[in-house]
């Protein structure tokens, strides 16, 4: 199963990469706030980029980035313990970010 999932991440990451690319925000001039970017060329490249990264994670990265982390949403201060552990896990096992509700 594991080697099976492992040929599946990458192809999973490109379609997520496109459908998130395809529903990118338009600024009220009616384009893409990255439209000025040479490298921004499309769904193609977006597939090109997505692979490139992919190609510098480990496997353990490639599944802690499709981890996240669920806190409230209450004010916390910067140095509150469980605001500290969350960027912990977050810095430290390279999840892929934070869910605040």
């Amino acid at each position: 199963m594991t080697q099976r999932f492992a040929r599946l991440l990458p192809t999973v990451a490109v379609a997520l990469t496109t459908l998130l690319s395809a529903c990118a925000s338009v600024n009220s001039a009616g384009t893409s706030p990255n439209a000025s970017r040479p490298e921004a060329k499309g769904p193609i490249a977006d597939a090109r980029w997505a692979d490139s990264v992919l190609a510098t994670l480990s496997l353990r990265d490639k599944a802690a980035q499709m981890v996240w982390v669920w806190t409230l949403g209450d004010y916390t201060a910067v140095d509150n313990s469980a605001w500290t552990n969350i960027e912990k896990l977050i810095h430290d096992e390279h999840l892929g970010g934070a869910i605040i509700s």
